[in-house]
């Protein structure tokens, strides 16, 4: 079997899930099966990734994973498969913004997550003189998102790098 097809496999394995009910709630949570997924992603040092307190990572995580898998099945080069995914990372993050108003709400209210409403202000993402406060939460959830995913990017590679010898 070639390093690609044995990456798809490792990849598969680290993306089975499932969802779980929450005790003492109506709350259900979403959590990867494999432990070792939890030992990749997570860092201590860069709260943008998985991270055990935020519900929103382990959904973008499994989202990273899966689009991931699905690059993998349409090339061979794993080398060339991380760069196109790289290149194209934005098209990855955008499709999983949030288009429901109510779920942007909950977000935003989650976690601290209202620190992304200044951040795209801030970087002058934001157009104040017509000002969309729906559209402001999209983008903000946006950054959070494209955070988690070059954060989830970084841990793959220094994974793939490590057990599989690469130099990615």
């Amino acid at each position: 079997m070639n390093k690609t097809k044995q990456i798809l496999k490792d990849l598969e394995r680290l993306n089975k899930t499932e969802v779980i009910k929450v005790d003492n709630s109506n709350e259900e949570r979403l959590i990867f099966k494999d432990e070792e997924t939890f030992k990749i992603f997570s860092n201590s040092q860069d709260e943008r990734g998985l991270n055990p307190f935020n519900d929103y990572s382990y959904n973008w995580l499994s989202c990273f994973l899966e689009d991931l898998t699905n690059q993998i099945k349409e090339e061979d080069d794993i080398n060339d498969i991380i760069r196109d995914f790289e290149d194209n990372i934005n098209e990855y993050v955008d499709s999983s913004v949030s288009i429901y108003t109510h779920n942007l709400l909950k977000w935003v209210g989650d976690n601290n997550n209202f620190y992304y409403m200044d951040e795209v202000m801030q970087e002058g993402l934001i157009d104040k003189e017509n000002y969309d406060f729906i559209k402001h939460l999209q983008i903000a959830q946006y950054k959070a998102i494209e955070e988690s995913y070059f954060s989830f990017l970084s841990s793959l590679k220094t994974y793939l790098n490590t057990k599989y010898n690469l130099t990615l």
